[in-house]
């Protein structure tokens, strides 16, 4: 990630402080002046602070997250961004250790592997509740923002979209070979890069904290606006591949247009060593988010006409054999079978689908 040069740490020492009783340790004399209170960890120099956890792995993780700061700290001879320096030591930290073998930055599998971590569920309540913020407000959050855990729930959820969105990965990489930046410096760096395509970022955001979860992968792709669209004036039919995430048709709707849609094939949804023959309508032994494992699924998505203030769902519909759409908004439509982004690359075969206007 950082592409470091050994040298550059070489001979370089870093103290742990793993504390159950603050109290005891400052009775000892230990805790140096300057260290603040804090509920879970703190780096200071070349020392790190973190309170006891009451799992095995949040406790290595907030090791690893501190731990992180400490080698930016060193490499860059500074703190970038609050988002950013939180949110790399949030994706470093969010691990695996098994066999005696350490894998940083993963996404869990379930929410058993990272007890106590429970970032996506921060994600997703905020997400519900209609407060979520956006990729301009997490670019600003301010020093004190990490006061409140969500924020290192979001610094990490746009680190992770960041470095695997295909507009703006290469941009990441190169932003890690600059020099320390703050907040406001950071912020224009990205604004001129993503000229002209701030807005079509933040609809691409959606989709991905939509369907960021346990298990998630961005491996089927991540949904990307068509450069030109086409208004839907005729009837169309479009291939869609069961194996992909958010397919991109060209065709754009209005709102309020009222649509036809008629779905036909066979294919296979496998999961997890059993594989279930499947049409449109899906598989009801199985649910995804309310809806049976397979079904067709419509998504209806374009760029804010006007900054959002908060980062919204994307608008999913379901679709099955067929079905009447009254189109909730203007946008491109798109289409993928309801499942999870970690079950999508093992399917097989196709649905063809009538639209007709």
């Amino acid at each position: 990630t950082f592409e470091t040069p050994p040298e550059q740490i070489t001979g370089a020492k870093v103290t742990l402080y793993l504390m159950l009783e603050r109290i005891r340790f400052k009775r000892a004399g230990i805790i140096p002046d300057g260290l603040p209170e804090f509920k879970h960890g703190w780096q200071l120099g070349d020392q790190l602070w973190v309170m006891e956890q009451p799992s095995a792995y949040y406790r290595r993780h907030l090791m690893l997250h501190e731990g992180t700061h400490w080698f930016m700290s060193r490499i860059y001879g500074g703190y970038h961004a609050p988002w950013l320096m939180e949110g790399i030591a949030e994706w470093l930290a969010t691990h695996r250790w098994q066999d005696s073998q350490l894998e940083l930055g993963i996404i869990p599998a379930s929410n058993q592997e990272v007890p106590y971590w429970g970032r996506t569920k921060l994600i997703r309540d905020q997400l519900a509740a209609g407060t979520a913020p956006t990729i301009d407000q997490i670019w600003r959050y301010s020093s004190t923002a990490h006061q409140q855990v969500d924020a290192y729930a979001w610094s990490w959820a746009l680190v992770v979209f960041l470095k695997k969105y295909p507009e703006t990965a290469k941009i990441f990489d190169q932003m890690l070979k600059q020099q320390v930046m703050d907040t406001p410096t950071l912020d224009r760096w990205w604004r001129r890069r993503l000229i002209g395509k701030l807005s079509r970022l933040q609809t691409a955001w959606d989709a991905f904290v939509y369907d960021l979860d346990y298990g998630f992968t961005d491996a089927p792709g991540l949904l990307q606006l068509s450069a030109n669209t086409q208004p839907l004036l005729a009837p169309q039919h479009v291939e869609v591949h069961t194996d992909r995430n958010w397919q991109a048709t060209g065709w754009s709707v209005m709102a309020q247009q009222v649509l036809q849609l008629q779905a036909n094939g066979q294919y296979s949804i496998g999961q997890t060593g059993r594989t279930w023959k499947c049409q449109p309508q899906g598989v009801t032994l199985e649910y995804h988010r309310g809806h049976p494992l397979g079904r067709l699924m419509l998504a209806i998505a374009a760029e804010p006409e006007e900054p959002q203030q908060t980062t919204q769902p994307l608008t999913v519909l379901p679709i099955g054999h067929q079905a009447k759409v009254v189109a909730p908004h203007a946008g491109e439509l798109f289409f993928r079978v309801n499942e999870g982004t970690s079950g999508l690359s093992d399917n097989e075969g196709t649905i063809v689908v009538q639209i007709t206007p």
